[in-house]
């Protein structure tokens, strides 16, 4: 059996003094988490559209170069996705990384949880679809 850092008789007491309860951590932690969340979509879109602009930038160089066909310009498509999906995967991962830092203050490993939805959200960045 899981205990909480709540099973604590001395941080129990003190929870009780200040009005706090084990269902309010665990919902303030749910909001703050939820918040996250939000804004790792919120920042995920970013990088979405900053990656439009670079690789419509890209192939506006190229093109304008007569370079269109070229193999650099396609490097410089790859280099750019590439540097794209990192950032994207960074977001997920720290994103991740706070809410189960969150949940472990309290002594709840949800950590498990947290880490397969990242790895389902890395393999969606990796989907090229993700990137039109």
């Amino acid at each position: 059996m899981a205990y909480s850092t709540l099973d604590d008789p001395a941080l129990a007491a003190y929870t009780r003094a200040s009005g706090w309860d084990e269902a309010s951590l665990l919902a303030d932690i749910a909001y703050r988490a939820e918040r996250m969340k939000q804004d790792q979509g919120i920042e995920l879109d970013r990088v979405k559209e900053h990656y439009i602009r670079a690789n419509r930038d890209v192939q506006q160089g190229y093109e304008d170069r007569g370079m269109f066909q070229s193999g650099t310009r396609r490097q410089a498509q790859n280099e750019t996705l590439l540097d794209s999906r990192r950032d994207a995967m960074d977001i997920v991962r720290g994103t991740t990384n706070g809410i189960a830092d969150l949940y472990h203050a309290g002594g709840w490993d949800l950590s498990s949880i947290y880490s397969n939805q990242a790895d389902n959200q890395i393999a969606a960045i990796e989907n090229p679809d993700y990137w039109l």
